[in-house]
């Protein structure tokens, strides 16, 4: 049987001549929608239905020294991480913020883990790579478990996540913790003082635990085929791990 096939700028489809009427209009009609591809929409799209976000662009700290690259821990300005984060304004803009699937595209940034995100934006707008960091606020609520040492002094311990929404389990290797007989949950902390059981000072208990992550650092941008067409922006793809700042735990 032979076959044709039918090419445009942006689609190659293959039309058998002994195809049905109705599959070869649907191909044609294909090729039209991609003859008119207006990338303008794109950027409605994220407009119509994407959020407000802050953009701060990573940089290279000062305190990083040029020959070893070792940064100073005491440094004022990145805190002895090595960058620092400049806010940029973008706040007549909008972003996309979606969840991942494990695809293989997402392989050049190792294994996926809970509360990865992509962030969707227009390159003349917000052109965020790594290591740029993004306050995204969302409904989404991530599950996360830790060790977590019971503190020598007070009746509180800190936990790594943000805007902690609810405990879920906590024991030792012991002893089942209930809380608010033996604990409260007390912003990103636990809180001991309730006069139930509680672990002995400088030993270790895990928690489970959900958060609501709103900040994010971009770990690179997504490949695409095509940046342009006609000249038109397309939409970049960044993506997104969740950044807790060290000095949480302090």
């Amino acid at each position: 049987v032979g076959c044709q096939e039918v090419c445009t700028g942006t689609l190659a489809v293959s039309v058998s001549q002994k195809w049905s009427p109705t599959r070869y209009e649907l191909a044609q009609t294909m090729i039209a929608d991609a003859e008119h591809l207006n990338p303008e929409d794109y950027r409605d799209l994220i407009h119509n239905q994407g959020q407000a976000i802050e953009w701060y662009r990573g940089m290279v700290c000062p305190c990083t020294d040029r020959r070893s690259r070792e940064q100073n821990p005491d440094c004022a300005l990145c805190a002895g991480v090595g960058w620092y984060y400049q806010e940029m304004d973008v706040s007549v803009f909008k972003a996309l913020v979606t969840g991942v699937s494990p695809f293989v595209e997402y392989a050049a940034f190792g294994e996926i883990m809970s509360g990865d995100c992509i962030v969707s934006t227009m390159p003349d707008e917000i052109p965020i790579d790594a290591p740029d960091k993004v306050v995204a606020p969302t409904d989404r609520k991530v599950r996360h478990s830790e060790v977590v040492v019971r503190s020598q002094s007070g009746d509180t311990d800190a936990l790594w996540g943000q805007n902690v929404t609810e405990v879920i389990y906590l024991r030792d290797l012991t002893t089942v913790y209930a809380e608010i007989e033996d604990f409260l949950l007390d912003g990103d902390q636990i809180d001991w003082s309730p006069s139930g059981s509680t672990p002995t000072a400088g030993t270790q208990y895990t928690v489970l635990y959900q958060f609501q992550p709103t900040t994010y650092k971009c770990l690179g941008s997504l490949p695409t085929r095509r940046r342009a067409v006609a000249g038109t922006l397309l939409p970049q793809r960044a993506f997104c791990r969740i950044w807790v700042p060290e000095t949480h735990r302090s």
